[in-house]
C-alpha cells in the first residue's frame, strides 16, 4: 500500500499499489478537473493541487520516519545479540570495547549496563518514530478525505457544466 490518496482501497485497484502510483492518482485528480473554466472550479483545482502537494510532503515524511525506525530496529537487533554474547561470559572474563582504533578493557558488568542502556534508548526511539508515523498518517488521512470531497465537488461542477453546454 502506498499510503497516498488512493489509500490502497478501491482507488488502489484502479491505479495499482505502491508508492510509485501516488503521482498517477494526483494526475488523475488534475486531469479529471482540468477542463473546467469557472473561477470556482479553478479555485477548487488550486486547493486540490495544494492538498495533493501536502499529501506528497507527508508521504516523504512518513518515508523518512520509516527509514529511521528501520535503522533503529537494526541497531536494536545488533545490541540484543551483543547482550546475549555478554550473558555467555563468566565473571572474570575479559571484555574489550572498541574506541576509535583502540581496544580498551572494560568491566563485564559495566559492559552489560551500557548495552542495556543502549537497548532502552533504541527501544524508546523506535516507539517515538512509530508515534510520529501514526501522527503523520492521521494528518494524511484528514487531507485525503478533504481531497476526495474536493474532487467530488469538481466532478459535480464539471457534470453540471457539461449539462448546460448540451
Amino acid at each position: 500500500m502506498c499510503g497516498c490518496v488512493c489509500g490502497g482501497g478501491a482507488r488502489a485497484r484502479e491505479f495499482g499499489e505502491g508508492a510509485e502510483n501516488c503521482l498517477a492518482f494526483s494526475r488523475f485528480f488534475f486531469l479529471s478537473a482540468g477542463s473546467m473554466s469557472s473561477s470556482a472550479a479553478s479555485a477548487k483545482e488550486e486547493e486540490l493541487k495544494e492538498e495533493v502537494g501536502k499529501l506528497q510532503a507527508l508521504q516523504r515524511e512518513i518515508s523518512t520516519h520509516t527509514k529511521n525506525r528501520e535503522q533503529y530496529e537494526t541497531q536494536l537487533h545488533e545490541n540484543q545479540l551483543v547482550k546475549k554474547e555478554l550473558e555467555l561470559l563468566e565473571e572474570g572474563d575479559d571484555v574489550f570495547k572498541l574506541v576509535g582504533p583502540v581496544l580498551i578493557k572494560q568491566d563485564l558488568e559495566e559492559a552489560k549496563g551500557n548495552v542495556n542502556k543502549r537497548i532502552e534508548y533504541i527501544s524508546a526511539e523506535i516507539e517515538r518514530q512509530e508515534k510520529q508515523i501514526k501522527d503523520v498518517e492521521d494528518k494524511q488521512e484528514k487531507i485525503k478525505e478533504h481531497c476526495i470531497k474536493l474532487q467530488k465537488a469538481l466532478q459535480a461542477e464539471q457534470q453540471k457544466q457539461q449539462k448546460t453546454t448540451q
